[in-house]
């Protein structure tokens, strides 16, 4: 079982993956980006990358949007990251 330590840091990576596929997206529910493109362009290692990617994903920040790991940003996920910088 993850510490609280770890459980806490993966939601500053997790919140880390969802600003930058904002970014990628420009902020649109309709674009489309690359999981491994987010975490390569964070610095995250792959196992950081995937549980980052599966904790939004359970939450509706993010949805799969087609083969091989391709993710939109949810309207809630949009929220999200507008709301932290506002």
């Amino acid at each position: 079982m993850a510490d609280r330590t770890d459980i806490e840091d993966l939601g500053s990576k997790a919140f880390q993956f969802l600003a930058k596929s904002y970014e990628l997206t420009g902020g649109m529910e309709s674009r489309v980006t690359h999981m491994d493109k987010v975490g390569a362009e964070l610095g995250f290692e792959p196992p950081v990358n995937i549980a980052a990617h599966d904790h939004l994903v359970q939450e509706g920040l993010i949805r799969p949007a087609g083969m091989g790991g391709e993710i939109s940003i949810t309207p809630k996920g949009i929220a999200r990251v507008e709301a932290a910088h506002s």
